[in-house]
Order: C-alpha cells, then sequence, then structure tokens
C-alpha cells in the first residue's frame, strides 16, 4: 500500500511539474474563481511568487482596436508584472500608450490609491511590450 501511495505522489509531482515547465496554471485565477469557478486554490500565503523577469522576452504587443491607458503619475514600464522587476522607463504622466489586448494577475502593490492591488496591464511604450499598474492608469477604450 506505501509503495502504491508514493508512485502516486511521484506521478501527481511528475504531472504538476509538466505543466508547470508547459506553462499551464495549476490553480484559477481570482477572476476565475469570481466567475463561479470551484476549483481549489491555495491560500496567498502558500501561492509561489511570481518572477523577477520573464524567462522569455514578452511577445509583441497586439493591440486591437485602439484601447490605450493614460498614465495618472509617472509611472514605472516593467518587463514582468511585479515590483521587482527591471524597470525599462518611466511614462509620464497624462502620457497614453496603446493597450495590448490584456490585465493580468501578478505581484501585489499598495500606490495610486490601491492596497495590496495585484493587476498589471500589458501595454506597449517606446517600441516595446511591458507591465504597468494597474491602479495607476486610465482604460481608455477603443
Amino acid at each position: 500500500m506505501q509503495r502504491s501511495m508514493k508512485r502516486i505522489s511521484r506521478a501527481g509531482l511528475a504531472i504538476a511539474s509538466l505543466a508547470l515547465a508547459a506553462g499551464l496554471a495549476l490553480f484559477p485565477s481570482s477572476a476565475a474563481v469570481a466567475q463561479g469557478d470551484a476549483g481549489a486554490r491555495p491560500p496567498d500565503s502558500q501561492a509561489p511568487a511570481p518572477a523577477a523577469e520573464p524567462a522569455v522576452a514578452n511577445p509583441p504587443c497586439q493591440q486591437s482596436g485602439n484601447a490605450a491607458v493614460e498614465a495618472d503619475v509617472d509611472l514605472n514600464f516593467r518587463r514582468a508584472p511585479n515590483l521587482d522587476a527591471t524597470v525599462d522607463g518611466i511614462i509620464p504622466q497624462g502620457e497614453v500608450v496603446p493597450w495590448c489586448g490584456f490585465t493580468t494577475e501578478g505581484g501585489s502593490y499598495s500606490d495610486c490609491g490601491a492596497e495590496n492591488w495585484t493587476m498589471w496591464d500589458w501595454v506597449n511604450w517606446n517600441n516595446q511590450s511591458g507591465w504597468v499598474a494597474s491602479a495607476c492608469v486610465t482604460f481608455i477604450p477603443g
């Protein structure tokens, strides 16, 4: 019995490792949970920290329509959606930049009136794609 449990545990670990290597999410996002997905999600204290830098460069911006964001403050433009990521520049307050099609959950921050906020927008600035704190921009539908 103990031997078969070890095999099951190893198989589960192997599947989880393969899923992570392929970039698949093992737990639903908070948006999926809010939409009624009943999948299990570990408490935040057990959730893995997001990587400081992406394993590969962000793909080019795939903007659809003319959606954009306006910087509400001088805004850090980052390589990954968290505070540990490299800052590649500062988007000046009031500048409007193309929105690249999605917002994601990343590292937590408390800026621009938000407390422990985790949402980040993927934008294009200076011919690069990168991340900005969602609480610090105004979305402009396009």
